[in-house]
């Protein structure tokens, strides 16, 4: 069981008029498409979504193997250029192996 405050990344199959009321009730709307919207919500917020809506728990697919040790979403808003423009490492990349030289996908 998750806690209150934590955050859980859903699937709220939702369309038109009805992803506005999505909107509305979780903490932040990552993404919307035709008929689903991607959102971070709580546990009370999803079992209010889950009232009107279909809802997928798709928390698991945002977790990162980094370093060889699972690991949370990274959070995409920290800046990773540099005061002089440079790319610089994610802070959640800090530790990790360094990759061997060739493909990796």
């Amino acid at each position: 069981m998750i806690g209150d405050s934590m955050e859980r990344t859903l699937k709220v199959f939702a369309t038109g008029s009805d992803q506005r009321k999505v909107a509305d009730t979780v903490t932040k709307v990552v993404e919307s498409y035709d008929a689903f919207v991607v959102a971070e919500a709580t546990a009370p917020q999803t079992k209010e979504l889950q009232k009107q809506f279909l809802v997928e728990d798709i928390t698991d697919q945002y977790t990162i193997p980094v370093g060889g040790a699972m690991s949370g979403p990274i959070d995409t808003e920290i800046p990773r250029l540099t005061e002089k423009g440079r790319t610089a490492s994610h802070p959640s990349y800090k530790g990790a192996k360094q990759l061997t030289p060739g493909p990796h996908h």
